[in-house]
């Protein structure tokens, strides 16, 4: 792929990634706004969505079909520059949905049965989510796609999936104490 066509993919990649991350974030306030909802049902919504992600990209196998284009494309230049690491990778990234949508599940069931647990959105939180979420996604998709587009042959592939993980679960860790920490400012 020539580098005009590949940064063209790249930026189109971007914009539909954080312009469906900017959408959904502004259906969940219209949808929080307009409705009261108990924690339990956020939750649960949010384990069945999540599950139902997971187990769609594992019966999706090694496909690269979605209903947006511009991932389509992705999904198969990146199949071609990685090998059997591509799946592996998806892969993994899947049963974590599962597995997430497990720990969403067990929220739901925690908070289940409480009344006065309604979910209220404090804007100066959920902007700062917002924001976190929004750059961490963003850094991630800089390093994989730095990573797919230097990479001359399959080779250099060889154990991605583990060093991804490593490094998801270290910048997940350091994103729980930012979490932990605002929340405590917040509180306090």
């Amino acid at each position: 792929m020539k580098t005009a066509e590949l940064r063209r993919m790249r930026r189109n990649q971007f914009a539909v990634l954080n312009g469906l991350l900017i959408i959904g974030l502004f259906l969940f306030f219209i949808i929080m706004n307009m409705y009261t909802i108990s924690i339990a049902h956020f939750f649960l919504f949010l384990g069945i969505f999540v599950l139902t992600q997971g187990i769609f990209g594992l019966m999706k196998g090694d496909s690269t079909k979605s209903i947006i284009p511009i991932v389509e494309k992705v999904a198969i230049y990146e199949k071609q520059k990685m090998g059997k690491e591509w799946y592996k990778h998806r892969k993994v990234s899947y049963g974590y949905n599962i597995v997430l949508s497990g720990i969403l599940f067990w929220q739901s069931y925690i908070n289940w049965g409480y009344e006065d647990n309604i979910f209220q959105v404090d804007m100066l939180f959920m902007v700062t989510m917002f924001c976190f979420l929004l750059l961490l996604s963003n850094i991630s998709l800089i390093l994989h796609n730095r990573k797919v587009d230097g990479a001359a042959s399959e080779v250099e592939f060889k154990g991605y999936t583990w060093k991804v993980n490593l490094l998801a679960i270290i910048l997940g860790i350091v994103f729980a104490m930012m979490l932990l920490i605002t929340i405590l400012i917040l509180v306090l």
